[in-house]
């Protein structure tokens, strides 16, 4: 490189930012339970990436800091040496779409790309439902009801704007806290919809969905049966969710798939 060029550039960036996440370390939510080397910066210093605070197959989540606006976000990190574009470019797509028209779905802040990795920058909420339902033994049925009100809003809404989201599940509601609420008990919450990776829109109401997609335990039976199915597969994913909230157990036996496919379809 040339010295006096891109390499200087680089140099005099790479000693800011170090002196940026200096300043950083103290009295800062995102980054004190963090030692200085696990910190790091994204698109030349808009992004703090902080802790991670989630994982899947092929993506990493990180709680993330907007240094323009102070705002804490989601940092969704996904490996470009997965085939994954197409996947990327349909959650990109929904999520700029719908994070208005939507209430209860995450919001939609960034996307970029480098060299190794996607991006996808989202408002940055408390925990998702699975984690709570891990240290909750039991939800209040007024508390249960408020989900499957958001839930139900939330569907009615993917409806209207032909929406398919195929894959709803307490891994992919997020909470919200109440800050108006006193929430020492953590018992209120808004249940906010996430993950539109494998959504899709319908062209046309009479349309057909003949992919075979979604989570088997809150799969609806039609698709299973690979004869084409509509957006509707999302409000059996719904009612799952809340037997599962209400009994604390799947309404089938989520253990043995075959057992769980006999009984869904027969």
């Amino acid at each position: 490189l040339n010295y006096n060029g891109k390499f200087k550039e680089n140099y005099s960036l790479i000693y800011e930012n170090q002196n940026k996440l200096k300043n950083l370390l103290k009295n800062n939510v995102l980054t004190k339970d963090l030692k200085y080397n696990n910190l790091w910066f994204l698109k030349k210093g808009k992004y703090l990436v902080g802790e991670q605070i989630g994982s899947g197959r092929f993506s990493t989540v990180f709680k993330g800091k907007d240094m323009e606006t102070g705002e804490i976000v989601a940092i969704k990190k996904i490996n470009k040496r997965c085939d994954l574009n197409e996947y990327i470019m349909v959650e990109t797509k929904m999520m700029k779409f719908i994070s208005e028209k939507i209430k209860y779905s995450c919001k939609f802040k960034d996307y970029f790309e480098t060299n190794s990795s996607w991006y996808i920058i989202s408002s940055c909420y408390d925990d998702n439902l699975n984690n709570y339902l891990k240290k909750k033994e039991h939800l209040p049925p007024n508390l249960i009801n408020k989900i499957f009100k958001q839930l139900n809003e939330t569907f009615k809404e993917l409806l209207n704007n032909k929406i398919v989201h195929r894959d709803i599940k307490p891994d992919n509601i997020l909470i919200k806290y109440d800050d108006n609420y006193d929430n020492d008990e953590k018992i209120n919450f808004d249940s906010i919809l996430s993950d539109y990776g494998e959504s899709k829109i319908l062209n046309n109401k009479n349309d057909l969905i003949k992919t075979y997609l979604g989570t088997p335990e809150f799969m609806a039976p039609e698709i299973f049966e690979l004869n084409g199915y509509k957006n509707t597969c999302d409000l059996y994913s719904i009612g799952v969710t809340i037997y599962l909230l209400y009994f604390g157990i799947h309404s089938f036996d989520n253990q043995n798939i075959h057992r769980m496919l006999q009984i869904v379809l027969f």
